[in-house]
């Protein structure tokens, strides 16, 4: 929800008619600084039908306990973080839609837990497209933010098919400084796809190690992740319809000594 949402965003998308959603961490607002949408802005936007949603009220890293802090204390702060700013979103505008975005994309499964539990439909932050199968508390997000993300590749990111995914182990994809050599196994129905042709590619690596177990895909890291998030890709061609079939995992990788790699 920065300024440049309603100076550049805003314009182009209501001449083509095309509805968005803004997510929304209301402390930066109320705090008054320019960058930010003003209230004011976001009411004369919604009055042009764009919709407004909750992305935590101060924009926290939501998986780092604080000293002392027991789980039960952990999740009734980030509650709270997310019903204040629900409740900001309602009084300043209204109806706000029942949708959340994590803050950088960092979410375990306790955390998907309590969003569902409050009736939101998530948002992380890994790439491709959603579907029938996808988890509604953790949906794709594609940032349009980086060497693979340029207009010219965009049509191509819209045509894609998410994979038929039946199940993904682990669920918690927090890794302790440990786990150099994360492993992720996706259970996958048939579809219009050759197996010889799926690839999955690590971030800030090549092509990962890729082992079929009958119709679960086992892929692993060919080096060490670093701490910090990390991304695997994984592209099949669709032999049916065109395009191709997409699916991304995010790994939460603390530092080797168990904290957490450094804020931004």
């Amino acid at each position: 929800a920065y300024r440049s949402v309603y100076t550049q965003v805003y314009p182009r998308l209501v001449a083509l008619r095309w509805p968005f959603t803004v997510f929304v961490n209301p402390a930066a607002h109320d705090s008054g600084k320019g960058h930010y949408l003003s209230w004011d802005q976001m009411r004369e936007m919604s009055r042009d039908g764009i919709t407004f949603a909750n992305h935590t009220h101060t924009h926290l890293h939501m998986l780092r306990m604080k000293p002392g802090e027991t789980e039960i204390s952990w999740l009734h702060r980030v509650r709270q973080d997310i019903e204040t700013a629900q409740q900001r979103l309602s009084e300043e505008l209204g109806h706000t839609p029942a949708l959340f975005v994590y803050p950088y994309g960092e979410h375990n499964p306790a955390l998907r837990k309590l969003v569902t539990e409050l009736g939101y439909v998530g948002f992380g932050q890994q790439s491709g497209p959603a579907g029938p199968g996808s988890d509604f508390a953790a949906l794709p997000r594609f940032p349009m933010a980086a060497g693979f993300a340029s207009m010219a590749r965009f049509p191509e990111k819209l045509n894609t098919w998410p994979f038929p995914v039946i199940s993904v182990t682990p669920e918690n994809a927090v890794l302790e400084g440990e786990s150099d050599f994360p492993e992720l196994s996706l259970t996958l129905a048939d579809a219009d796809y050759r197996r010889d042709a799926v690839a999955c590619y690590i971030s800030g690596q090549d092509r990962g190690v890729q082992i079929w177990q009958e119709n679960t895909l086992v892929v692993k890291p060919g080096q060490a992740l670093s701490a910090g998030r990390s991304r695997y890709n994984c592209t099949a061609p669709n032999m049916k319809n065109g395009g191709y079939y997409w699916y991304s995992h995010t790994w939460f990788k603390k530092r080797a000594d168990g904290s957490w790699y450094a804020e931004y």
